[in-house]
């Protein structure tokens, strides 16, 4: 971790570890400590790194922004893996904080966003971008089927579909709750999938499946063109 982090203060934010250079070194350094109060705010961190914070989250910053070069390739993965490793970090000390306070975390009052849920969203929607800047694209779909909850939609959605990962994209839909945009999708995908396991008529009668009682307008509406296509197979969706 400590070692991530020296590289994301090297390349970003111009400190010399060799010098001691305090001006910036010192709140991102502290984000290496198990104490939640020691971190840094996440949203001045994360405001190193252009793009990975949205419009709302970039007009709650109040102080100007970094002057910080723009990197590319090698030089910006390391950077993003250094941002990957505080986040998870961060994240999960917020987590044990919440635990031991009974799901009331008190957060540190020098951070500019105070709700957990908004402080959870910031987190995962960040690295979730940042897995696929990095190509960690293996990563993605189980972050999305743990985390999908808590990540912006809008947002999550833009980048999902920008890298072309429609099946990670039904499954944050499916956590969101957004059943009819992830069978449209699905309906969309059965002659022309993207991939192998999005083929055919198996993946949306899986997905009706899994629905419960209360979504039984949206059984009955989708089910109608599996019906139409393949009766026998329709029909295994009310089994």
């Amino acid at each position: 971790m400590h070692t991530q982090c020296t590289k994301c203060i090297n390349t970003h934010a111009h400190v010399s570890v060799n010098s001691r250079a305090i001006s910036m070194a010192s709140p991102i350094y502290n984000s290496c400590h198990s104490s939640l109060f020691s971190f840094v705010d996440p949203l001045k961190v994360i405001r190193l790194f252009p793009n990975l914070l949205t419009t709302r989250m970039k007009d709650l910053v109040k102080e100007p922004a970094y002057s910080t070069p723009l990197l590319t390739g090698i030089q910006a993965d390391e950077a993003r893996g250094g941002l990957i490793d505080y986040l998870n970090s961060l994240r999960q000390i917020v987590d044990l904080e919440r635990l031991h306070a009974e799901k009331t975390a008190q957060l540190p009052p020098h951070w500019q966003l105070q709700n957990l849920d908004e402080i959870f969203s910031l987190l995962d929607t960040t690295l979730l971008k940042c897995y696929i800047q990095n190509n960690k694209t293996q990563l993605v779909g189980p972050f999305v089927r743990r985390r999908g909850k808590t990540l912006d939609l809008m947002e999550s959605e833009r980048q999902l579909k920008k890298a072309e990962l429609t099946e990670e994209l039904v499954q944050l839909y499916q956590s969101k709750g957004e059943h009819k945009k992830a069978l449209d999708l699905l309906k969309n995908c059965h002659t022309n999938p993207p991939t192998p396991s999005l083929a055919g008529l198996k993946p949306s009668i899986k997905y009706l499946q899994l629905l419960g009682k209360e979504s039984m307008d949206i059984i009955l509406t989708y089910s109608k063109w599996i019906l139409e296509d393949d009766p026998l197979a329709g029909l295994s969706v009310h089994v």
